[in-house]
């Protein structure tokens, strides 16, 4: 596999908060985010000891044209996103990985009960297969963005780092996250890695930035004590009817597959849905013109990684395409 290592380039979106409107200052901003950490389960000591080294991390180009469109990747609606985010070179690599590494795969399905091709996908999109994932040190980076932005990070997320940083299972290695405050090889929010990293390999040492290992294991418990359901997959694209109501669309609910046969809905080559009571709900970004799913709540658990509908999809379509054709 190739060694690359994902240093995105810093991009804090600002959303409704300019330069220009920026009054408070920095020092002014960790004075807040403190007196907010005092009122957790941290010790004041704790939070003293783990801001001594903070140091305001700087703003550079905002994309607007990004920031401007809700929940849409960078290529754009789905037919253009997905073909792109999940290339046949990404394609080939994540089965070649999934083949030379099947020992270790299955060692982990046996023990989570969590199919193996999703972990790899979830790397994949979240990472392209990076060997490591290093960037910013995750307090300033995080501390800077609330600074910029006070609503993109919560005081919940800045505590779970201090946390970590505590933990000594994590040895020594350096608490790094991308530019959006992710953690690790998968992109884990630092509060679903309080309560779920795993030292798979039992060296001593909890890394999730260089360790595959660690990294798969940690998701994959992140998605067990979390409701991962083993029996199912993520969902299935679909055709509406011609009279299908779009304002349905916007409707969460979950049904039974046979419930949405009866609703017209059907397989994306024509075929009745399976009359199983398997509960689906559906999910069309871009409304019925677009790419439309029947999702399972497996979905949900995926999209809390991810923090997108454009990315979740991506990911279950990449572990489709890690399934199928079978590799031998």
């Amino acid at each position: 596999m190739k060694f690359r290592i994902v240093l995105l380039g810093l991009l804090i979106v600002v959303s409704g908060t300019s330069q220009s409107q920026q009054t408070q200052s920095f020092t002014q901003s960790l004075l807040e985010i403190k007196l907010a950490l005092k009122q957790t389960a941290l010790s004041t000591a704790q939070v003293d000891d783990a801001f001594k080294h903070v140091k305001r991390v700087r703003k550079s180009i905002v994309n607007r044209e990004i920031a401007e469109v809700p929940d849409v990747g960078v290529y754009g609606y789905l037919d253009k996103f997905l073909p792109q985010r999940v290339n046949e070179e990404l394609v080939k690599e994540a089965r070649l990985y999934f083949k030379t590494n099947l020992t270790l795969l299955k060692a982990l399905e046996q023990k989570y009960q969590v199919q193996p091709r999703f972990l790899v996908a979830l790397w994949g999109i979240n990472n392209q297969l990076a060997s490591q994932a290093h960037g910013y040190d995750a307090l300033s980076l995080m501390t800077s963005l609330k600074h910029q932005n006070n609503d993109v990070i919560s005081i919940e997320q800045i505590e779970s780092i201090i946390t970590l940083m505590a933990n000594k299972s994590l040895g020594s290695v350096a608490l790094t996250s991308n530019w959006q405050g992710k953690l690790g090889l998968l992109n884990m929010d630092p509060s679903q890695l309080v309560n779920s990293y795993q030292d798979y390999d039992n060296d001593g040492q909890v890394d999730i930035w260089n360790n595959q290992s660690d990294a798969f294991a940690t998701t994959a418990q992140y998605l067990s004590i979390n409701g991962w359901n083993y029996q199912q997959t993520w969902g299935r694209q679909v055709k509406l009817p011609q009279d299908f109501n779009e304002q349905s669309l916007k409707d969460t609910s979950y049904f039974p597959l046979s419930q949405w046969n009866e609703f017209g809905v059907r397989r994306f080559d024509d075929r009745t849905l399976p009359n199983v009571q398997v509960p689906a709900k559906l999910v069309a970004p871009d409304g019925r013109t677009g790419r439309v799913y029947l999702t399972y709540r497996n979905f949900e658990l995926l999209n809390k990684l991810t923090g997108s509908v454009y990315e979740t999809v991506a990911v279950g379509y990449l572990a489709n395409r890690i399934k199928f054709p079978a590799i031998k």
